[in-house]
């Protein structure tokens, strides 16, 4: 068996992958929340900032863990009523924290 590294062209390709299903996820909470408007403010915001990150060998494990932080609030909003809660404020921070850490 023979291994070989991928291509960095690969990698990328993945993670355009990841960048857009991170802003489709965004498109859906909007529409979880949509009747609390500053929180889908907040979340189309994000899903634009998301939607277009440039792509990078060096950042796809951080795509990764966004992807993972907006599964995280996918659950946590489908469990609460119209108020957020601090929950959801902190899983945003983190997103907000891990785009910052980002290296494009």
């Amino acid at each position: 068996m023979v291994l070989r590294k991928r291509s960095t062209a690969d990698i990328v390709a993945e993670d355009r992958s990841i960048i857009d299903a991170n802003a489709k996820t965004t498109e859906k909470l909007v529409l979880l929340v949509k009747d609390n408007v500053e929180l889908a403010e907040r979340l189309k915001s994000l899903g634009e900032t998301l939607k277009y990150l440039k792509p990078s060998e060096a950042t796809v494990e951080t795509d990764k863990k966004i992807g993972a932080k907006l599964d995280d609030l996918k659950i946590e909003l489908s469990h609460i009523s119209v108020t957020p809660s601090y929950r959801t404020d902190s899983i945003i921070s983190e997103i907000l924290m891990l785009l910052v850490n980002r290296k494009d």
